[in-house]
């Protein structure tokens, strides 16, 4: 079964997404229509609209150079979640360094911030635990911040 799995993913991989997910969302829906019920379609969306939205730039030709990577990439990371944004960043920069600090330390603040975040809040439901999310997220996306100027 797990070759089938590593088969069948190699494939698609190779296949557009339009082509093989309405076909395999149909199984799904046909054949266990609870699990589709059960699928958190927001964080979904916000994952593809993250995604997409990059992937439509980038063959505009539209590749400017940014002067701060650090900086944008954290400030993108908390409206569409790190990885989009370091999909988006990726062209406008040859600074990895700044990159792969900003998208890191991006992780941190708002729960859009990573999409994982947003997961695990949406699990805890209204637990009380905001608070004590919010202190923590800030203060490492503040200790985060100092600490890569401080490196630099």
């Amino acid at each position: 079964m797990t070759v089938m799995i590593a088969a069948a993913g190699c494939l698609l991989a190779h296949v557009p997404v339009y082509l093989w997910f309405p076909a395999v969302f149909g199984c799904y829906a046909v054949l266990r229509p609870h699990a589709v019920r059960q699928v958190d379609w927001i964080v979904i969306g916000m994952l593809t609209v993250g995604v997409l939205v990059p992937s439509v730039i980038g063959p505009l030709s539209w590749n400017p150079r940014i002067d701060d990577p650090f900086v944008w990439s954290v400030l993108l990371s908390q409206v569409v979640s790190n990885v989009p944004a370091t999909v988006l960043v990726t062209p406008m920069t040859y600074d990895w360094r700044d990159l792969l600090h900003g998208v890191t330390v991006g992780g941190y603040g708002t729960p859009v911030a990573s999409v994982a975040n947003l997961i695990a809040l949406r699990a805890v439901g209204s637990h009380g635990v905001l608070r004590d999310y919010a202190v923590l997220q800030c203060s490492c996306l503040v200790l985060g911040t100092l600490s890569h100027y401080a490196l630099s």
